[in-house]
């Protein structure tokens, strides 16, 4: 419905607007596309309207005696539904720079009203596999969930990449997508100097550093000759200590 009933002329009052023709066409060769004047100020398309199809509608309103004025507005067709839902992700989502951990598993929720009602079937694609299109999710998830809900599994997405993951719905259809960059895999490193040395005399420098953008927090213990470990230190900040 094609709706010019806010036209008015500002030359009449409101309740003196009966004089006003309305001309509807658009830029298409569909048969409402031809140039239809009427004074009712309300086109109905009764017709179908195509699929992938960029309609420009022109509106004229004039009278007699007056000078006509002309309104657009493009109406874009798609055969692809439009989701009343959306993906959000729950856990392992990357903080403030987006980048996710690909040795922890990624959750996932199609946020749909009554989403447990519905059957959701989930794909995706990354960067660099355009030669074969989407793949089923179903091979990296754990698949001991609702389908509204998809956990990755770890260590399943290669560090790197670019992911999109899609959810389609059935019955009402619809469909949404979100992308998942995927960061490098965290590295971490210490070293000890010196190696050896005695026992309550000699200070041992422990040096470690990481890649991680969580907090990591690092465990020392030392060892006696009965293989029982005593908990030296635990936090993430620098330490010295002597042994």
């Amino acid at each position: 419905v094609l709706d010019a009933s806010s036209s008015t002329d500002p030359n009449q009052p409101p309740s003196r607007q009966q004089h006003l023709f309305f001309r509807f066409q658009c830029n298409e060769t569909d048969s409402f596309c031809k140039p239809f004047d009427t004074k009712i100020a309300k086109y109905v398309i009764k017709a179908p309207i195509r699929s992938g199809v960029t309609y420009r509608f022109k509106l004229t309103v004039y009278a007699f005696n007056s000078i006509p004025s002309n309104y657009e507005q493009m109406i874009i067709t798609t055969n692809i539904p439009y989701a009343s839902f959306s993906i959000v992700c729950l856990k392992n989502c990357g903080g403030e720079n987006g980048i996710i951990n690909p040795d922890k598993a990624l959750y996932l929720l199609a946020t749909a009203k009554r989403a447990e009602e519905h059957d959701f079937t989930w794909t995706y694609s990354f960067t660099g596999c355009e030669k074969n299109g989407t793949r089923s999710a179903d091979d990296i998830s754990d698949a001991e969930t609702s389908s509204y809900v998809r956990i990755i599994r770890p260590k399943a997405l290669v560090e790197g990449r670019s992911y999109t993951f899609t959810a389609t719905r059935r019955n009402p259809g619809g469909e949404a997508s979100i992308t998942i960059l995927v960061g490098k895999r965290p590295t971490l490193g210490c070293s000890i100097f010196p190696l050896a040395g005695k026992a309550l005399d000699t200070v041992f420098r422990i040096s470690c550093s990481h890649t991680s953008s969580e907090p990591v927090v690092y465990r020392f213990y030392c060892r006696d000759a009965f293989e029982y470990t005593l908990p030296i230190y635990l936090g993430s900040r620098s330490y010295t200590f002597t042994a």
